[in-house]
């Protein structure tokens, strides 16, 4: 996958972090037969219309626990966070054959205490796009205003965005 975000370096994430053994829990879970989970086509007005079926589908609940369900939960309850409604999009971008996908953390910097966020950012002929249960177009990354991105969760990998550094500007 190409550099999601222009001027954040990607680097590896430490073992250590609590949220990779979740997202490894999850992303191989593909829902059960007979759950409703909207489908797509590899083109982009497939992905946009499984994008909206999804956020029209699954009712946003907020999770103190900082649960993430797997698809299979996700369509059982037809609540979630928004990892969850993210996971939900990632089970059928997935059945669709789609793999360059990948799970971002960020916080919202506009909102109070610059609240957590997850999305999904797909890339698709070498063009990248936002899904997000916030809103049902798509975005590409870079017009995502307003926006720190923390972490992405590839399917073999993660990592974390920095901002690079030149010591010759912090004198």
């Amino acid at each position: 996958m190409l550099s999601i975000f222009p001027g954040l370096s990607e680097v590896p994430l430490p073992a250590a972090d609590d949220a990779w053994p979740k997202w490894r829990a999850v992303c191989n879970r593909l829902p059960l037969p007979g759950q409703p989970l909207p489908l797509c086509r590899p083109d982009w007005p497939s992905i946009a219309a499984m994008n909206k079926a999804i956020n029209d589908l699954i009712v946003y609940a907020e999770d103190d626990r900082d649960h993430w369900q797997p698809v299979d939960e996700t369509l059982t309850l037809l609540t979630g966070d928004c990892e969850d409604i993210a996971i939900a999009k990632y089970g059928s971008l997935k059945l669709a054959g789609i793999t360059d996908v990948c799970l971002v953390l960020a916080e919202i910097a506009a909102m109070p205490q610059n609240l957590p966020h997850a999305f999904l950012v797909v890339e698709l002929n070498g063009e990248h796009r936002v899904l997000d249960n916030k809103f049902d177009q798509l975005i590409e990354p870079r017009d995502y205003i307003n926006l720190q991105p923390k972490k992405a969760f590839f399917a073999a990998e993660a990592v974390m965005f920095a901002r690079p550094v030149v010591l010759a500007d912090l004198r």
